[in-house]
């Protein structure tokens, strides 16, 4: 028969001490872990706003620059966005939320504004400023954040 062990040697397991220890060093690791997916879904979730916003600046875009250079009707400045026939008509459009050519609110386009200027662009070679429109739209994202998206139209 074996004699019982004594003392330190017949000790099994974690002291109290050792324990606590061991949980706070968890405790530390799993808060920075943590810390740095928040942050890595924040980043995210910040850039697919951006994304949207980015196409949303892009289809107002390409549906003012395919619109004509001059009035086709010789009638200026009509109100409603649905009847705007000309590059110049959208001058000062904002729309407080993003909407589609019919005027119809895009899909989450509540969260976002779109502001058009169209102007004069000048400097361009060869080139009169009356013969050139500098289109420019700008859009807010829900956060502040905005994204600008710029094109020429020509005569």
């Amino acid at each position: 028969m074996t004699a019982p062990a004594t003392g330190r040697a017949a000790q099994r397991g974690i002291a109290l001490v050792e324990a606590v220890i061991a949980i706070a060093i968890v405790s530390i690791a799993a808060t920075v872990i943590l810390a740095q997916v928040s942050q890595a879904n924040a980043i995210s979730g910040r850039s697919a706003v951006q994304a949207e916003a980015a196409t949303i600046a892009d289809a107002y875009l390409t549906e003012i620059l395919g619109r004509p250079f001059s009035d086709p009707d010789g009638v200026d400045g009509e109100t409603l966005r649905r009847l705007y026939d000309d590059v110049d008509d959208y001058n000062g459009l904002n729309d407080a939320i993003a909407r589609d050519a019919s005027g119809n609110a895009l899909p989450g386009g509540n969260r976002y504004q779109v502001r058009v200027t169209v102007a004069a662009a000048g400097g361009l070679t060869g080139v009169p400023a009356s013969d050139a429109r500098l289109v420019t739209v700008t859009v807010t994202d829900p956060v502040g954040g905005t994204v600008t998206d710029s094109g020429l139209r020509l005569r």
